[in-house]
């Protein structure tokens, strides 16, 4: 895109560079006597055709930048570079309009070349460059999606390591256990070696051995004493199972006794009713009547007694568990 624009700069600098050769070869018959009356209108004609012309080339060049604001992210990315020196040209070539405007032969120079250039070449060469810029657009278009392609491309490829990673890992761990069970036959393998190298009367081999055999039996001894340890232990917890076993059954004994004097309670409240009932219904004297309240009177504190007794056995019972 840069070169794009700079080709179109070079042709826009070589058209300016025709118009001051054209404005020096035509300068002396327009500044004659005889054209007196029409310097006006002309002049008039032509600063309307030079408006036309910047316009037009200014509109191209806003189209062009608009297209290219409007593409990816490395359109936008040049765009500001672009922009900073074409108003770097634009006002370096202003300045120079300026000065040469301020002298009358340039102002002369001016009428002449505008008269010989017309505004369909300017029109012309601006939509040549115009659509070379957009083709440029069009390929920078294609590279892009060329840039997409290749960014699935790799982020399949990042799957398929992924992928390979995670075998590779199981894999890894699958090895870490056929390694140790190839050191546990290897550990199996060598005491029979230094077995059978003792056999065979190797002093070394019986050396191993036998210190192989030492190990053995003070891991042999150890386990015997938490062996022992253990049965401890089981021993006690039976005896705690036992005892509260026991203080299970004596409570639930406890239980049913309280349960047969409550229930009989009830029976002597309910007796105590209907006595009462009866008494109010049937108008028992007073002798009668006091007879058997004193005899319920004497059974209730008998099952009083009774449930003190027992109350008295639950907190003996408390008290030892």
């Amino acid at each position: 895109f840069i070169e794009k624009f700079q080709e179109v700069k070079e042709s826009t600098r070589s058209a300016a560079q025709h118009k001051t050769q054209a404005n020096g070869s035509v300068g002396t018959p327009v500044t004659s006597s005889s054209c007196s009356p029409c310097p006006s209108s002309r002049s008039h004609r032509l600063d309307e055709s030079e408006e036309s012309v910047s316009t037009n080339t200014h509109i191209g060049l806003e189209n062009v930048l608009n297209a290219a604001s409007l593409h990816q992210n490395d359109i936008n990315a040049l765009k500001s570079p672009l922009t900073a020196h074409q108003r770097s040209q634009s006002l370096s070539g202003l300045q120079a309009n300026k000065v040469l405007t301020e002298s009358p032969k340039h102002h002369k120079d001016k009428l002449g070349s505008t008269i010989l250039l017309p505004q369909s070449t300017t029109e012309a060469q601006l939509r040549y460059e115009n659509d070379r810029l957009k083709l440029a657009l069009a390929q920078s278009s294609a590279n892009a999606k060329k840039w997409e392609i290749e960014l699935q491309t790799l982020k399949n490829n990042n799957s398929r390591l992924t992928n390979a990673l995670q075998e590779s890992t199981a894999n890894v761990e699958e090895w870490k256990k056929q390694l140790q069970a190839l050191k546990d036959e290897n550990s199996k393998m060598r005491l029979k070696v230094i077995e059978l190298e003792a056999s065979h009367g190797n002093p070394e081999a019986i050396a191993e051995l036998r210190k192989e055999i030492g190990n053995l039996r003070t891991k042999a001894e150890s386990l015997d004493v938490e062996v022992k340890q253990k049965d401890k232990e089981i021993e006690l917890m039976k005896e705690r199972l036992e005892e509260r076993i026991h203080i299970y059954s004596t409570n639930q004994n406890v239980e049913d006794k309280l349960k047969m004097l409550l229930n009989e309670n009830e029976n002597l409240r309910t007796q105590l009713n209907r006595l009462q009932d009866q008494s109010d219904t049937s108008k028992v004297s007073d002798k009668a009547k006091k007879s058997m309240l004193d005899q319920l009177n004497v059974r209730l504190a008998l099952n009083i007694q009774e449930l003190r007794s027992i109350q008295q056995e639950l907190t003996a019972l408390l008290n030892t568990s």
